[in-house]
């Protein structure tokens, strides 16, 4: 059988080593082959699988292994080495600023956690910050308290968190601390700003490693903190599920009762353990659920109030509206921005917490001050006040209600849909849609009745706008229809017809797959084929609030009419009466940029089977005068036969002149012309798959830099460099399709008409080469498997007779001829 071992090198680097085994050796033989295949010795390795420590004397399938599970390797006894390779500690340093990098632009990962800003610094400083992380750690374990405090002192600064560092070895002194049960050094830590829900890199919380290790006062800690997230779940565990597992009352209680614990988010067939605790779970999320049952849908808020900038020093006035029913909190600069211009829109689900904060040194004394806490890349936090103690307390509980209510309408809505009950469905989604209740700040606490009354008038005006958003709709898809942009020919035949068609209802959603700014992506299954396909679903407010219309129908409109096996291919598009669908084959073998990420680099056989498949891909958008210029690893996918499909649409223009001037793209794979903004071209793509070659060979894009000026400067101005260790024909090809002028690029004597012929004639390329299939080592996914396991609910439902003319995106349904 296969296992896969997880293990943290000396450098801090999480690395992953696959390796055939025999479940009947013994735990000491496969220490043995793990000593052989890294770098850790037999007697420095703990072993870990399914949360079971293994004993060297015991057989390994007495542990129920499967084929391809984790094994957790811990070194123990890890110290730097003195005499290590400056070119290997060039390199770790080079890995970490470039994962940086990757954050600044955008380009997230799900390792790319570590704040790291001495990308300049040198090979001896690094070495030094090692030594002091593997210093700090050995006094954390040693409970050390004094020496501790002196080294925090010392050495915590901006470009070196020695807290929360977890470079030495995967986790940091505060998951030391917590794992060990100092609770002296776990509340001392904390004072001086240890991240209580940041991870070691095996995704273990400070909390789960309390409760795993029966460090019961720890966990107690953690769980006064109102930032505490007592519903992260890794390794298949809860804190919830351990507390329970291991019959820790005090624990489960204090979990129950803490600020952001979710009773919807509870699966009580997965409590097991203590009886007692099982029942108090099981009783209390039952009394959470009958007591959302009964809530009364809170009114819509809007006003004004102060925000405070991130440094603290300044406020700024701004305009807040809470929405329960569309579930939003938005701001704007100003009331006459509501509602099509806010500055940022928070969706009430990922909201963590509201309240009161204590008293900082940055607080007026007059003040009353109010935080919220939300989930976008990480935990984010606004901070508001106002002179009026009325106004804080009025929006705390707004919030407080409308987060609970909103909560309570998606589970509503998710239970009505599996039970089919669509008439209550429609009357329970139409049952919204009442008047905004104004907050108003202190200064304006004192209205006459003539100002009442306008506020009256103004609150019936809400109700106004929700009517026009149809017309907004239709003023987008004219604006349009009016650019330099060709319209494209819809493909799909009688609209007249439209209405009387379900779409939504043809499909079984077994699961979701993704998620974007505008909606999320789902599995599903086509039920009158059994096909599986992706089916991305668009929110309809989202996208007018945020301009994107025209993008969505961009991107519908050119899958309508592209049919091309290296290209994700629409099979139907439709929509809802608040969403839109697009419904695409289903590439199950994730994005370049995950096993880019995972490989690090390629080598040039398996790079010639990809260039060759996504030259194929964008010679064909050309052939339909689609200018793609997107062109990056993320919008390449591994279809499940292990062949290269581009997708995404959004950003491709079709045009009648050649040229599209909107700036747009991912910063680091930006051609000169497109930065200079002279407006993109065929040859614009072939620069694209240059920057993807280059990656892919390289490890990052071509000119990169952290600093976004200086990334920009260097795609203007720098030579291209270029590994030697490349062959030859491959720094040819490179060097041609990465030419900065497009004319000079290969095929691109006239950069609106490439001509693929001359591409297609390099020697590197191979271009007569069958082979299609690249090899990442992918596991076939079992599909018959996943459709019977998992079901979804999307809290959607097909128009009806009434509402069918309603929020309509004229032109977007089709059905692909099959």
């Amino acid at each position: 059988m296969k296992i896969i071992i997880r293990y943290c090198s000396q450098w801090g680097n999480m690395s992953t080593k696959t390796c055939t085994v025999n479940p009947n050796i013994k735990v000491a033989q496969l220490k043995q082959q793990i000593a052989q295949l890294t770098d850790i010795r037999e007697e420095d390795q703990t072993l870990i699988l399914n949360e079971h420590t293994l004993e060297d004397d015991r057989h390994l399938f007495s542990y129920n292994p499967e084929d391809c599970q984790f094994i957790y390797v811990n070194r123990e006894n890890q110290a730097v080495e003195e005499e290590a390779p400056e070119t290997e500690v060039l390199e770790v340093q080079k890995g970490y600023n470039r994962m940086k990098g990757y954050e600044k632009l955008g380009i997230v990962h799900e390792d790319s956690e570590e704040e790291d800003d001495t990308r300049k610094k040198s090979v001896g400083m690094h070495k030094s910050q090692m030594e002091i992380a593997a210093e700090f750690i050995k006094l954390v374990k040693c409970n050390d308290i004094p020496a501790v405090k002196a080294m925090v002192s010392n050495h915590k600064s901006p470009s070196f968190d020695i807290i929360n560092d977890r470079q030495y070895c995967g986790f940091s002194g505060f998951h030391y601390a917590n794992q060990q049960g100092h609770e002296e050094l776990v509340a001392y830590l904390i004072e001086e700003g240890a991240d209580i829900n940041f991870c070691t890199k095996d995704r273990q919380s400070p909390l789960q490693l309390a409760l795993k290790n029966s460090k019961i006062e720890c966990a107690k800690l953690l769980l006064s903190k109102q930032v505490c997230d007592v519903n992260y779940c890794s390794q298949g565990k809860s804190a919830l599920q351990l507390a329970v597992q291991k019959g820790e009352l005090d624990i489960v209680e204090l979990i129950l009762k803490h600020p952001q614990f979710d009773a919807q988010a509870v699966d009580l067939s997965e409590i097991k353990g203590d009886q007692h605790a099982t029942q108090l779970v099981t009783y209390h999320c039952q009394q959470k659920l009958n007591k959302a049952q009964e809530l009364v849908k809170p009114k819509a808020q809007k006003g004004y109030i102060k925000k405070v900038n991130v440094m603290k020093f300044f406020h700024y006035k701004r305009y807040l509206t809470l929405d329960p029913e569309a579930g939003t909190l938005c701001r704007y600069k100003t009331e006459s921005d509501c509602p099509l211009n806010p500055i940022e829109t928070i969706a009430l689900s990922t909201i963590v917490t509201v309240w009161n904060p204590k008293r900082e040194w940055y607080m007026k004394s007059d003040h009353e001050y109010l935080s919220v806490s939300f989930k976008k890349s990480g935990v984010e936090i606004l901070l508001f006040c106002s002179k009026s103690k009325t106004t804080i307390l009025s929006w705390k509980k707004s919030l407080e209600d409308s987060i609970l209510y909103y909560k309570e309408t998606e589970r509503k809505i998710a239970q009505l849909s599996i039970q089919g009950d669509i008439m209550a469905l429609n009357q329970y989604i139409g049952s919204g849609g009442g008047q905004f209740n104004l907050i108003a700040d202190s200064r304006c606490q004192s209205l006459n009745e003539n100002a009442a009354q306008h506020l009256k008038v103004e609150a019936q005006q809400v109700q106004e706008q929700l009517q026009q958003q149809q017309q907004q709709l239709q003023q987008q898809q004219q604006q349009q229809q009016s650019s330099p942009v060709r319209t494209l020919s819809p493909v799909e035949g009688n609209h007249g017809n439209e209405q009387n068609k379900h779409y939504l209802i043809n499909y079984t959603i077994i699961k979701q797959i993704g998620q974007g700014a505008f909606g999320k992506v789902f599995l599903v299954k086509y039920n009158p084929t059994n096909q599986v396909y992706a089916m991305k679903q668009l929110n309809k407010r989202k996208l007018l609030q945020k301009k994107q219309v025209k993008f969505a129908v961009t991107e519908c409109d050119i899958l309508k009419q592209v049919d091309s096996p290296y290209i994700v291919n629409l099979f139907q598009s439709f929509q809802t009466l608040n969403n839109l669908y697009l419904v695409m084959d289903y590439c199950g073998g994730g994005d370049l940029s995950f096993h880019l990420y995972k490989h690090k680099t390629f080598n040039e056989a398996t790079c010639k089977i990809i260039i060759r498949q996504l030259m194929k891909a964008v010679e064909y958008l050309h052939s339909k005068d689609i200018i793609y210029r997107d062109l990056k690893p993320e919008n390449v996918l591994i279809d499940n036969e292990s062949k290269i499909k581009l997708v995404d649409f959004g950003l491709s223009k079709q045009t009648e002149i050649g040229k599209a001037r909107t700036f747009c793209g991912s910063p680091a794979y930006l051609a000169p012309e497109v930065l200079s903004q002279k407006g993109a071209v065929q040859a614009t793509d072939v620069y694209g798959i240059g920057t993807v070659l280059y990656e892919l060979l390289i490890g990052e894009p071509p000119y990169f830099s952290e600093d976004l000026d200086t990334l920009y400067n260097n795609i203007r101005n720098d030579n291209l460099e270029i590994p030697t260790r490349l062959s030859k024909p491959c720094q040819s090809l490179l060097q041609s399709l990465l030419q900065k002028e497009a004319n000079k690029r290969i095929g691109c004597k006239i950069p609106s008409q490439v001509n693929w012929n001359i591409i297609k004639q390099h020697e590197w390329l191979d271009w007569d080469n069958p082979q299609e299939k690249v090899n990442f080592g992918l596991t076939q996914e079992n599909l018959a498997s996943v459709v019977k396991n998992y079901t979804h609910n999307l809290g959607d439902t097909d128009y009806t007779e009434e509402n069918y003319k309603l929020n309509r995106i004229v032109g977007w349904t089709f059905a692909r001829v099959v």
